[in-house]
This record gives structure tokens, C-alpha cells and sequence, in this order.
């Protein structure tokens, strides 16, 4: 049911078995709470909410997103991948810096 509800991550392999990476777990067990945000944020697919959590992030300060998590960030993992999500990847355009066309 949690992986039905976006709550779990599951990632279906090509020969039909379904993995649930353990990381994705506090230390009591429980998944993350931002999880249902990642998968509202990622368009559902949960390969994409996968390479989002392994790959470092410049709007987490390098970290992974499952490093942020781990560390009690979830709202700042939800707001980058917002920001992935709308092609920002984490940059600020500070004053007077060019503005893409």
C-alpha cells in the first residue's frame, strides 16, 4: 500500500522484480515523510526520484538528496526538486547576470 500511495519508493527492474532501496528508511524504519513531495515534484516516475536522490545537488550544498534527507532536510530536498523539475539545477542568477532567452 505505501508503494501504491507514493510513500515508498519501488523500482521494477526488467525481469519483473521490484526493488526497495533500504536508504530510503529512517533509522526507526520508517520512510522519509518528503517522499510523496519528491514523487508530486518528479512527474511519478520513480527511476527519476531515484537519480534525483543519488546525485549531488547544488541547491543542497553538494549533498546527495538522500544525504539532505538523512540530515532532516526534507523541505529543502522537495524545494530542489522543484527546482530540477523546472530546469533550475540550482543556480541563482545574482544581479545583473545574464537571464537565459
Amino acid at each position: 500500500i505505501m508503494r501504491e500511495k507514493d510513500e515508498l519508493l519501488a523500482l521494477a527492474e526488467g525481469d519483473g522484480r521490484v526493488r526497495f532501496p533500504k536508504w530510503q528508511l529512517d533509522e526507526n524504519g520508517v520512510p522519509y515523510a518528503s517522499l510523496p513531495g519528491l514523487f508530486e515534484e518528479r512527474v511519478g516516475s520513480p527511476w527519476a526520484v531515484y537519480r534525483f536522490l543519488v546525485q549531488r545537488h547544488a541547491a543542497l550544498g553538494g549533498e546527495t538528496g538522500i544525504e539532505a534527507l538523512q540530515c532532516g532536510k526534507g523541505t529543502a530536498v522537495v524545494r530542489a526538486a522543484k527546482g530540477v523539475t523546472r530546469g533550475d539545477f540550482g543556480c541563482r542568477l545574482g544581479r545583473g547576470a545574464p537571464r537565459p532567452s
